[in-house]
């Protein structure tokens, strides 16, 4: 009978979203009796609350590095596309060139003998270098290793050449990937992956919810007002833009409509300056980041403007607290959000079609509480938190049993 099972996670970007919350979530749910769990990560005290916040898992500190700006940042986001071309493909290089340093930063962390498993978390693919890194280095080690994917593949850029041979290096190395959604397991097969499996996004909901009354009063909120509300972090993916242009269009004929944008980023005073620039000041709330499940709770509807996601936790959030989501159709949204029935889907980075399925929502309660209620639904028997560890439990105790 084999003892607790040596799990190193590595965590290899400071930014924290969603890929680092789903690290808090699972990682420190995993049956403490069976598995024994060492996080690898950057020297970032704030990374590390926030993946840990009990402090009750072991920690190496790594000094990682990635490349500077990208084309999601908000550098990225003045840039025409051309330039953005570029800036992804001078990423591309970068990524590689940092290859080689955050290998050998990893070969005393990943130390053969240590662990018996490595679970890689990579907010998408290629994604962080260090993540990249980890996977090979594991291999070198003999270690098995699977590598989580959050989000879908970015299609390849002008440096494909480079592309191609890092993803046929990790493509051979890696044991196997775990991604939230059938999009994310074909693109990943489009650039040579294999073993691909899908585990569907849980999420933790917490006991206690501050009611809908209470949290209006505290974002200085009407009671009267009719709530759309979008949590996500404020950079180019998720596309606020779209949804205060959508704001402007149903304002017309809805002058009581609030949406509440929660959440922080890059690009949060450029949201805001846009507001006001079309005279919504009033109308646009945001609070930095917030409890998104109060927020939702607190709407009457919740939106996700996205031009590229994965299986986003905010959808499903708000689907939790029984609201019916309009999102983009990109990714794997349509997994998760099926449209008519959950929700609305709608194509990326168009405000009049956003403006119009809010206006179905918003005006007509019997519909979108039925919706909620689909929603709600569709949380409770797809993305609950028990079911995803459980899914993870058992692929890491396959992979240890394999070494």
């Amino acid at each position: 009978m084999m003892g607790r099972i040596r799990v190193a996670v590595v965590v290899p970007s400071r930014a924290i979203g969603g890929a680092e919350q789903w690290i808090r979530d699972v990682v420190g749910r995993l049956d403490p009796a069976r598995f024994h769990t060492t996080l690898v990560l950057p020297p970032d005290l704030q990374l590390a609350r926030h993946v840990d916040p009990e402090g009750a898992l072991d920690r190496i500190t790594v000094p990682l590095r990635e490349p500077g700006p990208g084309a999601d940042s908000a550098f990225g986001a003045r840039a025409s596309k051309g330039e953005a071309r570029l800036l992804r493909a001078a990423q591309t290089v970068a990524r590689r060139g940092f290859l080689s340093w955050n290998r050998r930063a990893l070969r005393s962390a990943l130390n053969p003998g240590a662990f018996d498993v490595v679970h890689v978390n990579n907010g998408g693919y290629p994604g962080a270098s260090g993540a990249l890194a980890a996977v090979l280095t594991a291999h070198a080690h003999a270690i098995p290793s699977l590598m989580t994917v959050h989000s879908v593949p970015r299609p390849y850029s002008i440096g494909r050449a480079i592309e191609r041979r890092v993803d046929a290096r990790v493509a051979g190395a890696v044991s196997l990937v775990a991604t939230p959604s059938m999009a994310a397991q074909r693109a990943l097969g489009d650039r040579g992956f294999r073993d691909v499996t899908v585990v569907p996004t849980g999420i933790v909901v917490p006991d206690a919810i501050p009611d809908a009354a209470s949290t209006r009063r505290r974002l200085g909120v009407p009671s009267s007002a009719r709530v759309v509300a979008m949590v996500a972090r404020f950079s180019p993916p998720k596309d606020h833009a779209t949804l205060v242009e959508a704001v402007q269009v149903v304002r017309r004929g809805a002058p009581d409509v609030v949406a509440v944008l929660a959440g922080d980023g890059p690009l949060r005073d450029a949201v805001r300056a846009q507001a006001d620039s079309l005279g919504l000041a009033d109308a646009i709330v945001l609070p930095g980041q917030d409890d998104a499940f109060a927020v939702f709770r607190a709407a009457d509807a919740a939106v996700l403007a996205s031009r590229h996601e994965g299986m986003p936790l905010t959808v499903i959030e708000a689907m939790s607290q029984g609201r019916a989501v309009v999102a983009s159709d990109v990714g794997g949204m349509a997994e998760v959000v099926e449209d008519g029935v959950t929700g609305f889907l709608t194509p990326p980075g168009d405000p009049a079609a956003v403006a119009a399925r809010l206006v179905d929502l918003l005006t007509d309660a019997d519909n979108a509480n039925a919706m909620g209620a689909a929603a709600y639904a569709r949380y409770v028997s797809d993305h609950r938190i028990e079911t995803m560890v459980a899914r993870y439990e058992e692929i890491l105790t396959r992979l240890a049993r394999h070494q």
